[in-house]
């Protein structure tokens, strides 16, 4: 997958715009920001550090934009500089591809704070009681908290855990599906360390 010059470049624009107006809603004591990007722009997900976006333009491409505490979320109550474990994840995906890690397309640190990735646009998974997809998540959730007998490809990850103190955070809103290869697609594994 080829990403255009011009695609990178709205992605970074609406990185900023989106930090710019999350700063400048705390500055004034909001409590609030809203969730407005630039023109042709639609925000499909959001966490505590990151929001998911699509252009209109660029179907089957989301970038996400991660940022400090509370960055995703609607409420302002903290800004807290834990720090999000998703750029280094990102950056472990582009230098190791699995066929369940996502596929890092492109990846920027823009700033203290803030980054953005570019990837392929993976559906949500069936969260439903009993399905093979919940299974599949509580059974990497137990890889990754130290059960032993983990897959040889989850070493990597477990590794970047210890090493770096990171939390696990592995849930059905952190695992995708690639659409093409029917994987389960591990997108967000880790949380902050406080």
């Amino acid at each position: 997958m080829s990403l255009s010059p011009e695609f990178i470049a709205e992605a970074r624009a609406l990185a900023f715009y989106r930090k710019l107006k999350v700063r400048r809603a705390r500055r004034h004591g909001k409590t609030r920001c809203d969730n407005g990007g630039l023109s042709g722009w639609k925000k499909i997900g959001r966490g505590h550090f990151g929001e998911a976006w699509e252009h209109e333009d660029y179907p089957g491409y989301v970038v996400k934009i991660s940022g400090r505490a509370a960055f995703g979320r609607d409420a302002l109550h903290t800004e807290k500089p834990s720090l999000d474990r998703w750029p280094t994840f990102a950056q472990h995906c582009q230098a190791n591809p699995h066929p369940n890690l996502p596929k890092i397309l492109h990846f920027e640190r823009l700033s203290v704070g803030i980054s953005f990735g570019i990837m392929p646009f993976y559906e949500e998974i069936d969260t439903s009681y009993g399905s093979a997809d919940c299974a599949i998540v509580a059974q990497w959730g137990d890889y990754l908290g130290g059960t032993p007998g983990a897959p040889a490809w989850m070493w990597p990850i477990i590794g970047m855990r210890d090493a770096l103190g990171m939390r696990v955070d592995l849930h059905s809103d952190n695992v995708m599906r690639d659409m093409d290869t029917g994987e389960c697609i591990m997108t967000d594994p880790f949380s902050f360390v406080d």
